[in-house]
């Protein structure tokens, strides 16, 4: 089985860092990206399995980010958890954007590998 590459979007380094070194102990390759623009940039450059966004970002948001990816032909399909400290209505919003899934911040690392593994189970 080849190793699965994941993009991390989050401007909070510290943040980024913890779910770069989680993933990878998880097995996975991680490529980190501080703002939806990078992520947008590091999806034209490199193959990836999928994406973890955090929803608030500066300038442009990870909705903003999202949005991209489901327009864009070539990444359509491509699986994008959304990682937010948002309410209910927020995370609908997300969900009707194109959300594969979500994880709330206050459970991330309980919720983040398992739902994972679930979306890259769904887009083989």
């Amino acid at each position: 089985m080849s190793t699965k590459t994941i993009l991390v979007v989050d401007d909070d380094e510290n943040q980024l860092a913890v779910m770069a070194t989680f993933l990878e102990r998880q097995g996975y390759a991680v490529l980190g990206a501080c703002s939806a623009e990078e992520g947008l940039s590091m999806l034209e450059r490199h193959t990836v399995d999928a994406v973890v966004c955090d929803v608030m970002l500066p300038r442009r948001s990870g909705k903003w980010l999202l949005e991209n990816v489901r327009r864009s032909v070539k990444f359509s399909a491509l699986p994008v958890l959304m990682v937010t400290a948002a309410r209910e209505d927020m995370m609908q919003e997300l969900l009707d954007a194109g959300a594969s899934a979500f994880c709330a911040k206050r459970d991330l690392l309980r919720s983040l590998a398992p739902r994972l593994a679930a979306l890259l189970d769904e887009n083989k």
